[in-house]
């Protein structure tokens, strides 16, 4: 009987981390005064008050979280033959790394030794309540520093005592200021647990924690939330909270919740080399990293280039504390162009998709048309070369010129990036020799003339083919000739033609439903300025999207699938996309739309 309700108490209680609360101002380079951000009130201090922290001391691990989930054998939570094994030495179901958490009550740590056992990530608590320097954990700076060095991979956590959704948007940014300039490669947990906020209805609690979590995620990082099992069991139970991963707490041999989560905090006695004293102990369960890639962009969408040129492509990945950040690099037809680490270099005339793919398993891709020009380019003197575009030779700016005037090279790397629905932004590789450039439409008319320094131009309202505003979805052929100025004239080399496009226009998901027991209708609306349409799935709100269906017309409304299982919940939404040159130009996604299966 006595362990029965010891055992419920573990269950209801049992679920902490060494955490504490923080929030930053609207600029994050700074800490916020009282006149940045009103709800930026101190707190009382550091006084954590939950199911293992009293007055913001740790609990001295009282007999209700004994139980077997103290470490009384020597090689409990360590890996043997292969498994991560609890306190019983049973191998724990799905465990693949183990971690730790720490703040300012673990003290000084020797990092060196750390690296050299068995952790393979750290959750470093950053500091608690609102955007104050007095509120920033002491130890942060250190800790996230020598993991850093050491190549530790590390995430944060802020403990929280909002009671608003001001204050929870506080304490994020508070998050914000501190992790600016290091690389996480895990999720930023937002710590629900403290005393303060058990009396908050569940509908609040939600509300908080969206302020919280999506704040964090409109900066580019991923959010999840900490709790013990009683917490996320009975008070953070809205739905809302079905969008964000979950680190659960629960001092035990095993874990006992049965809702979704993916790291488990199983000791709060851990020992590790390197750490004074005890320390929390994690894993991470799953196959999937904890922080997926959703996203992979290239810095531009298409590149023209002369035989033997080079130019470096630039991914960016979402969300910035993604687990692994690297891509793999692959073309097309390396006859035309190869890649090697994000360099392309042009091999012979023709036309060449290079891709990158992450390599987290989540095989997200972006891709850039790469164009090889035949190298044409000659001397072009007098008023028959000295306008692109004028082939009778005259041009009142540009006449004929001394026979020893040499025209500039012509440009190269003429590339683009679809900037918007109605912007695009053009790039090319500086001519040394050149004075100037000319940018032009097909019918020989001026859209800007630019000074040498100047490698890129948007072309905006006002630029368009016909002298109006650029349209979403739509393609536009640009020129550009370099020229030197020789006598008042300007002699003017070889021009290069390059396609672009805008962006298309989102579309709108209008339903998801059931159609029959088994299968699922979706129906959105019809986007002219688009090729076509991907349909993406996910059983969180705010990450982890894979592609269900690529839909080739734009013609095309409704899809019905059968693909979506029943007993869960899942997230739809759609991309836009456009095709040119064998490249793919993707607009921005529709609304999401939820169904219970």
């Amino acid at each position: 009987m006595l362990q029965a309700i010891i055992r419920k108490c573990l269950v209801g209680a049992i679920c902490f981390s060494i955490l504490a609360p923080s929030t930053l101002p609207f600029n994050y380079t700074k800490a916020a005064t009282t006149q940045d951000f009103i709800t930026n009130e101190a707190e009382t201090g550091d006084n954590a008050n939950s199911f293992r922290y009293q007055n913001g001391e740790p609990t001295k691990s009282p007999s209700v979280f004994s139980l077997k989930s103290a470490s009384t054998q020597s090689n409990a939570w360590t890996k043997i033959n292969g498994s991560f094994v609890n306190s019983n030495l049973e191998p724990i179901e799905g465990a693949t790394q183990k971690g730790i958490d720490v703040s300012h009550h673990q003290g000084e740590i020797d990092w060196q030794k750390v690296s050299k056992t068995d952790v393979d990530y750290a959750i470093i608590r950053c500091g608690y309540g609102q955007d104050l320097t007095s509120q920033d954990d002491k130890y942060w700076k250190t800790n996230a520093d020598a993991c850093t060095k050491y190549n530790i991979p590390f995430g944060t956590y802020l403990y929280s005592y909002a009671t608003t959704v001001e204050k929870a948007i506080g304490e994020a940014k508070h998050v914000l200021r501190l992790i600016e300039g290091y690389d996480l490669q895990y999720p930023i947990y937002y710590d629900l647990e403290d005393v303060s906020l058990q009396n908050l209805s569940k509908a609040t609690l939600g509300k908080i924690a969206a302020a919280f979590c999506e704040t964090i995620e409109n900066a580019g990082y991923e959010a999840a939330i900490y709790a013990n099992t009683d917490w996320f069991t009975n008070r953070l139970t809205d739905p809302v909270f079905n969008n964000w991963d979950r680190w659960v707490a629960q001092y035990n041999a095993i874990c006992k919740y049965t809702g979704f989560y993916n790291m488990w905090q199983c000791t709060s006695t851990g020992k590790v080399s390197g750490i004074n004293g005890n320390v929390d102990l994690n894993f991470v369960i799953g196959n999937e990293p904890v922080a997926q890639v959703s996203k992979v962009t290239l810095d531009t969408n298409a590149i023209s280039l002369l035989p033997k040129e080079s130019k470096t492509l630039t991914p960016s990945i979402s969300p910035k504390n993604a687990y692994n950040k690297s891509v793999s690099w692959s073309s097309s037809d390396s006859s035309v162009a190869t890649v090697k680490n994000g360099t392309v270099t042009a091999v012979a005339p023709g036309n060449a998709i290079i891709t990158a793919t992450s390599k987290d398993g989540t095989q997200k891709k972006a891709s850039c048309t790469i164009t090889v020009q035949a190298d044409t380019n000659e001397s072009n003197i007098g008023p028959s070369n000295s306008n692109p575009n004028n082939s009778s030779g005259t041009d009142s700016t540009a006449s004929n010129t001394s026979p020893d005037a040499t025209a500039p090279k012509a440009v190269a790397s003429f590339s683009y990036k679809a900037d918007s629905t109605s912007s695009i932004e053009l790039s090319w590789k500086k001519v040394p020799e050149a004075d100037g450039y000319t940018l032009y439409r097909p019918n020989g008319k001026a859209i800007k003339t630019l000074s040498k320094s100047t490698t890129s131009y948007t072309v905006r309202k006002n630029y368009g083919e016909s002298g109006t505003t650029l349209k979403a979805g739509t393609t536009y052929t640009f020129m550009i000739a370099p020229y030197k100025t020789a006598n008042n004239k300007k002699i003017y080399g070889k021009k290069v033609t390059l396609k672009a496009t805008t962006k298309p226009k989102n579309t709108t998901l209008k339903t998801v439903v059931k159609s029959t027991s088994a299968k699922t209708k979706l129906t959105w609306s019809k986007t002219s300025s688009a090729t076509g349409y991907v349909i993406y799935y996910s059983t969180k709100k705010s990450s982890g999207y894979k592609a269900l269906k690529t839909i080739s017309s734009n013609k095309t409304t409704s899809y019905i699938t059968a693909s979506l299982k029943k007993g869960k919940t899942y997230y739809i939404k759609l991309a836009t996309y456009r095709k040119l040159n064998n490249k793919t130009i993707y607009g921005g996604y529709s609304n999401i739309k939820s169904i219970k299966r």
